[in-house]
């Protein structure tokens, strides 16, 4: 995948699509429901797609379930873990992400990729409105939470499904950098 030297609105509504399809397809594995997206992707993202979908088809529901970073990461100690869906909940929040209680762990994987979905979008909202300061931001944002939050998971948790997100992310972390570092200058 190449990088994007003229972000637009499409590409980044492209990623937040495809960010959702993930989350959406991790739900739907979960039994929580059966909806399926059809929505436009970035074209160069369908492999990396395809073999995410693999990897959820081929992953029983208990091991989908327990895709939360508090359960996987070892770096976590025991009193951050009790902490830890309390933090992320206070971090969805404060960028207007509505995650609702009672129906998933605000740690868990799709929840993540979800929020990360609603950045894009907010990073293409933003972008089309020529709200410059708003669009790095939430592009900052997007940046911070996958080093903090989804590459910590690929790091410690032992799951084919999260393994096949590896190249997604490091995509991801490639634009959202080359972006930023661009805008300094």
């Amino acid at each position: 995948m190449e990088g994007v030297l003229n972000p637009n609105p499409p590409f980044f509504i492209g990623l937040s699509n495809l960010y959702l399809l993930l989350s959406n397809t991790l739900i739907s594995k979960m039994g929580i429901a059966n909806d399926t997206l059809n929505v436009d992707i970035p074209e160069d993202t369908r492999t990396i797609l395809k073999n995410f979908l693999d990897a959820v088809e081929d992953a029983e529901k208990e091991d989908v379930m327990g895709l939360r970073s508090s359960l996987c990461r070892k770096d976590l100690d025991r009193s951050t873990r009790t902490l830890w869906e309390d933090t992320l909940k206070q971090f969805y929040g404060r960028y207007g992400y509505g995650f609702r209680e009672g129906y998933i762990n605000a740690d868990h994987l799709a929840v993540k990729l979800a929020f990360i979905s609603y950045l894009f979008r907010e990073s293409a909202d933003a972008l089309s409105t020529k709200d410059e300061e708003r669009f790095r931001e939430r592009l900052v944002v997007i940046h911070r939470f996958i080093n903090v939050h989804i590459i910590p998971m690929i790091r410690d948790c032992d799951s084919n499904i999260i393994k096949s997100i590896k190249p997604l992310i490091s995509f991801t972390i490639g634009i959202l950098r080359s972006f930023i570092m661009d805008k300094r200058n």
